[in-house]
């Protein structure tokens, strides 16, 4: 690679060969090109040379180049600018006496510094990059915490907000699990979220809502436009909490196993499924760019490396995000472009996307907002201060301003040993009683039990001990919901403590017995006004064989009106299904 490089010099014009064997005090015995290469290979290929540049590098240059090497072989032209500002006070003279070559950092190098060596066309080759990042002091990442009123910067500041939602994401995340339980949420055919009603029912339901500054919920199109709802139907739909079933949010097959974890596990339980994602696109969610990657990466690398420079932030404390984003960007800016590959941002003006056209801070930095902002707020590991923001086309969005590592965010990342787990007795039974109640007491297994109740019995109370009754209605409202009353019986014998009383159990069987004598179900019938020519057409061979069943107790209805008359016969105390 460094021979190839050298080959690309010419024996004419700025910083060439002639110039770099100048500096490098090598002294020309030949005007050939080759010999030229050649005697700049044999000077630049030696270990012990590139040290020494090094160790002659003034203060400016040294941490130019450092910076560049930490960040990967590229710095943003604002980074040199600042690095380069520090040193040179006078900023019109800042040029005066430098190379002036190119547009990287190598402008910034005096057109006589040895500096000018370690760099070909402005760039630096692999064997030169290897040798000095062994030389580049390494940064040593400690977060300063500061003392934030949060009530007074809310006050001061317009158009923020406080995202604090810690131990209760797990109440806010079991009322959601409730209401797709006993509600029908749609969702969108394209996006498969909830749709406009859905969101608003989402968002009555959470203790902590979703943050709007000049609209309310109800004004809310897309659930893109959300910030809170948004991360937590994405969460709890990856983690199978959830699924889509017919332009609906139902129950997904870790609904159950989810309500008996505690705390932790259920906070462990939703990072996991977050961590490995497939379906969620951080990238995607920057609201102010419209931008696609070269291709679809493994944001699992990106999400971890987020939450290892989280492990050492300290606890419970307010850290600027700008920090954060500093540390990242100086050890691992391209953390995302080794996923993604390159990032293309769409010109509304000219109507297509061009590559590379943001800062680090609008592509990246905004990733690793949005982390925070949407995903791991919603499962209580940070705290967030966020504000309303603008870009120059007068797009809103979110952006982070300060975090906090919760405690609970902290033992999940193992550096918080001390976070106590509150421990829930595993009084796990139902107590059915003869007056028809139903006693659920607090236990791993009481969300479980209500959402099961939730299907068949009527709701009294909701505390510390949820009361439910079971009753003729409720039994409707049980087939409504295609449970036989043979699974009710069954579920109760299971589920409680002590056994059915005798009445309670009665009533169950009569109910299951009645429940099948009514029915409406379309049919196809053949259909006379003389009972003998019906009797006749039933007595041929070739009609008879393919006779389903004769109808002696029916009676036809208007099919539009099928539910009407099913209502109508509950009310009269007679079951009804409707098939």
């Amino acid at each position: 690679m460094l021979k190839e490089m050298i080959e690309t010099m010419t024996t004419y014009g700025s910083l060439e060969l002639p110039d770099y064997l100048k500096i490098a005090g090598i002294k020309m015995t030949s005007r050939r090109k080759a010999d030229m290469v050649n005697a700049l290979y044999d000077y630049l290929s030696n270990k012990e040379n590139i040290i020494n540049i090094w160790r002659c590098t003034i203060p400016k240059e040294k941490e130019l180049i450092s910076e560049f090497i930490r960040a990967g072989g590229t710095l943003e032209y604002r980074e040199i600018k600042e690095i380069v500002s520090k040193y040179e006070k006078n900023q019109e003279k800042m040029l005066f006496g430098y190379s002036g070559y190119g547009n990287g950092i190598q402008k910034y190098f005096y057109r006589d510094s040895k500096a000018n060596l370690l760099f070909i066309k402005e760039k630096m080759p692999i064997e030169i990059y290897n040798i000095l990042k062994e030389m580049v002091d390494p940064i040593e990442v400690k977060f300063l915490a500061e003392n934030l009123d949060v009530d007074k910067y809310l006050c001061d500041e317009e158009d923020s907000a406080l995202i604090s939602i810690r131990e209760d994401f797990e109440k806010e995340l079991t009322s959601i699990i409730k209401l797709v339980n006993s509600t029908k949420l749609k969702v969108t055919q394209a996006s498969q979220m909830p749709n406009k009603t859905s969101m608003v029912k989402i968002n009555e339901v959470l203790i902590h809502k979703d943050i709007f500054f000049d609209q309310d919920i109800s004004e809310v199109r897309i659930i893109d436009n959300t910030t809170r709802i948004y991360g937590i139907s994405k969460l709890l739909l990856e983690s199978k909490i959830l699924q889509c079933e017919n332009g609906n949010l139902i129950l997904g097959k870790m609904a159950e196993e989810f309500l008996t974890m505690n705390t932790v596990e259920k906070c462990k339980e939703i990072l996991n499924a977050y961590i490995f994602a497939k379906d969620i696109d951080e990238l995607k969610r920057i609201k102010e760019l419209k931008v696609k990657a070269e291709y679809y990466g493994n944001y699992a690398n990106c999400r971890n490396l987020i939450l290892n420079y989280l492990e050492k932030v300290p606890i419970d404390r307010w850290i600027s995000i700008e920090q954060l984003l500093k540390y990242i960007k100086k050890l691992d800016r391209n953390f995302l472009r080794k996923e993604v590959g390159t990032i293309y941002t769409y010109s509304d003006y000219e109507r297509y996307y061009y590559p590379d056209q943001n800062y680090w801070e609008e592509e990246a930095g905004r990733f690793i907002e949005v982390v925070l902002m949407e995903y791991l707020t919603t499962i209580g590991m940070v705290d967030v201060l966020i504000k309303q923001d603008y870009t120059d086309y007068d797009i809103e969005y979110f952006k982070v301003t300060y975090f906090k590592l919760t405690s609970l965010g902290a033992h999940i990342l193992g550096i918080n040993k001390d976070y106590k787990i509150e421990e829930i007795e595993d009084e796990t039974g139902i107590i059915i009683q003869p007056n028809y109640e139903i006693m659920v007491p607090e236990g791993l297994m009481k969300d479980v039990h209500c959402i099961n109740l939730d299907k068949f019995a009527e709701k009294l109370s909701e505390d510390t001990v949820s009361i439910y009754k079971i009753s003729f209605k409720s039994m409707v409202m049980a087939l409504d919901n295609d449970i036989s009353i043979e699974e009710v019986i069954e579920y109760l014998k299971d589920a409680s403590k002590n056994r059915i009383p005798e009445n309670v159990l009665m009533s169950l069987n009569e109910w299951n017995e009645k429940s099948k004598k009514i029915k409406i179900r379309k049919v196809t019938i053949v259909e006379t006004d003389d009972k003998y020519l019906l009797e006749e057409l039933k007595s041929y061979k070739e009609i008879k064989k393919d006779i389903a069943k004769e109808l002696p107790y029916a009676f036809e209805i208007n099919s539009k009106n099928a539910n009407k008359v099913k209502r109508n016969i509950e009310k009269k105390n007679h079951f009804c299904i409707l098939e």
